[in-house]
Order: structure tokens, then C-alpha cells, then sequence
């Protein structure tokens, strides 16, 4: 089937495959017309290689601009190609290119027998071994006098499926400092005891070279040691709910969503300004929940409670900053 699929791609140009990284990455198994044009791909190769599937048209759509939001509802054709438009009153609004309107279902199973083999062959003719649906592990990278663990992931952009890989990739963390190549570009640089490399970035002419395997490592070598928790506590923010928690001697922690940030945020204010503790009451403030580990998914929550931050006494919580772990 690989191999077919492939073949089937050699016939399209190279540099779509930047847009097969990002159909991967979506968290929906459909996709719009003007999302593909948004891409510059052309939906009828794509179908002709078996990637995706025509499902029928929108008969909503939401217009957001300027000038007006909300629902509008596709009405009939107004010309060969053109759908008219109308708002919540009836009133005609204008119409829509119609190949904006169609909807077309992924073809995961094609994605995933056309992109695995290639990362495969990048790594070496690797194992494959599927640890999540959003999850893949190619064993081991033999580079340089290093061994690698070496993952593929995507929509590290979705905070539900960020914890849940965070969590599955600790508790493999014994198999040393490895690399997350992900299928998107979420900000996150690490993701449990690895360093997260977005694919696309090493693309060459829709390739990955030899040259890229040397780029690959170089990213890791840079990101490795704070991958270890780097040298001192810091919270990286990449955006207004996102970033990364760098303790000393610890595997970093992604950081995600209002209430985990402002959390992570007041301990390490209250660290850096040598108070430490924060009264239970101040770091839960305007958070909802009802102790700040309840901040965190209950599968997680041990994995972050008690060895990121801790109750230190009773009502009282600081960012722990004892415990270790080992890398290659």
C-alpha cells in the first residue's frame, strides 16, 4: 500500500507536501474548499491520489470581518459555479465561489501509509509503532555516538491532546532525551523528555535530505539541555496560554490553557522574588478550581502535583525543585 500511495504521489509536485503535514495536523477529519485554497492545494489531486473524498457542501457558513459576524446560510445557485447567500433575515447578501462551499472527508488511512514510511526511511528503516492515535514511535536513531528515541506527532496545537502525549511520553522517559518530530508548528519545544522538532521546518523541495538528518540533530543537540530542565527556574511563554516550564534537573512541563498558566505563573513569580510559597487561596484566585493540581487533567495530575509544585504546608504551595532526571 506504501509503496502505491507513493507512486500515486510521485505525479503531484513536490512542494504539496508541506500541505500533507497540515491536513495530518487537523483536528477534524474534514475539510473545507476555502481551507484547501487558503493552502494553495488543489482538492482534485488530492482526490486522485486517494487523500481525500468529496462529502457534499456547506449549507452554513460563518462570516467573520470587519464589517459583519455571524451564520449564513448558502442558498441556491445564482450561476454555474456561484451560491447565493443570505443572512438570518432572508435578506441576499451576495453569493460564494462554490468550490469555497464543498466539504471534503480525510483519508487517514492514505495519510498515514504515505508519511510514516517516509519519516521511516529518514530514520533509517525504524519500527513503527503506534503508542496514541496522535502518537507514533519509530524506536531508535542511531546518530553520530548517539541513540534516540524518535516519536512523530500532531495536533500538539490541541490542548487535550498535548496532555495526554505529555503524560504517555513521561512515563517512557527511562529511554533517554529524544526528539518529537511533529506534523505542526504548535510553539511547545519539548514534550515530555524530548525536544520537539516541527517537520516542515527541514523541508527541501517537499524532502527530507541528508542534510536535513544533520539539521534534525543540530535542533536537538540546541534543545537538549533544557530538555534536562536547563540552568536555572524559567516559564517561556509563546503565546497568551501557552509555554514551557524549565526547572533545573527536571523533564519540562508544557503549560496550557487560563488556569494552568496563571498557576504556573504565580509560583514562579513567588519564586523568583525569594518569597516561594503562595497561601492556597492567592494561586487558585480566579481560577475556578479548588486546589491547583485540579488545574491539570485527573490522568496527569500526579505527574505534575508534587513534583512541579507542592504543598509545602498547609495552605501553602511552592514550585519544587529537588528531583532529577537522567538523559543520554
Amino acid at each position: 500500500m506504501a509503496t502505491f500511495c507513493a507512486a500515486l504521489w510521485s505525479t503531484f509536485t513536490l512542494p504539496l507536501t508541506p500541505a500533507l503535514l497540515q491536513l495530518y495536523d487537523l483536528p477534524e477529519d474534514e475539510i473545507s474548499g476555502a481551507q484547501l485554497l487558503h493552502m494553495h492545494v488543489d482538492p482534485k489531486r488530492l482526490i486522485k491520489a486517494g487523500l481525500l473524498e468529496l462529502c457534499g457542501r456547506q449549507n452554513i457558513v460563518l462570516i467573520d470581518d470587519d464589517e459583519d459576524f455571524g451564520d449564513i446560510e448558502v442558498g441556491a445557485f445564482k450561476a454555474t459555479g456561484v451560491a447565493g447567500m443570505k443572512d438570518r433575515s432572508e435578506q441576499d447578501i451576495g453569493s460564494m465561489p462554490l468550490h469555497n462551499l464543498r466539504r471534503y472527508a480525510i483519508k487517514r488511512d492514505w495519510l498515514d501509509e504515505l508519511l510514516l514510511p517516509v519519516i521511516q526511511a529518514l530514520i533509517g528503516n525504524a519500527s513503527v509503532d503506534m503508542l496514541d492515535l496522535d502518537l507514533v514511535s519509530f524506536g531508535h536513531w542511531r546518530h553520530s555516538d548517539a541513540e534516540l528515541p524518535v516519536y512523530f506527532a500532531r495536533r500538539l496545537g490541541q490542548p487535550k491532546t498535548l496532555q495526554r502525549l505529555d503524560m504517555i511520553l513521561r512515563s517512557r522517559q527511562d529511554g533517554g532525551i529524544g526528539i518529537v518530530l511533529s506534523s505542526g508548528r504548535s510553539g511547545y519545544t519539548h514534550l515530555g523528555p524530548n525536544v520537539v522538532v516541527p517537520l516542515e521546518d527541514f523541508l527541501q523541495s517537499g524532502q527530507l535530505t541528508e542534510d536535513a538528518k544533520t539539521k534534525i540533530f543540530e535542533r536537538y543537540q540546541a534543545g537538549r539541555w533544557l530538555a534536562l530542565g536547563g540552568s536555572e527556574v524559567a516559564l517561556i511563554k509563546f503565546a497568551s496560554l501557552s509555554a514551557m516550564l524549565h526547572i533545573p534537573g527536571k523533564v519540562p512541563l508544557a503549560v496550557s490553557g487560563f488556569k494552568q498558566m496563571l498557576i504556573i505563573e504565580r509560583l514562579v513569580a513567588a519564586y523568583k522574588v525569594g518569597s516561594a510559597e503562595v497561601p492556597t487561596g492567592a494561586l487558585i484566585e480566579g481560577t475556578k478550581v479548588k486546589s491547583p493540581a485540579d488545574a491539570w487533567p485527573s490522568q496527569s495530575r500526579d505527574g505534575v502535583s508534587g513534583v512541579y509544585f507542592e504543598n509545602s504546608r498547609q495552605g501553602f504551595w511552592r514550585l519544587k525543585t529537588d528531583q532529577t532526571v537522567t538523559g543520554n
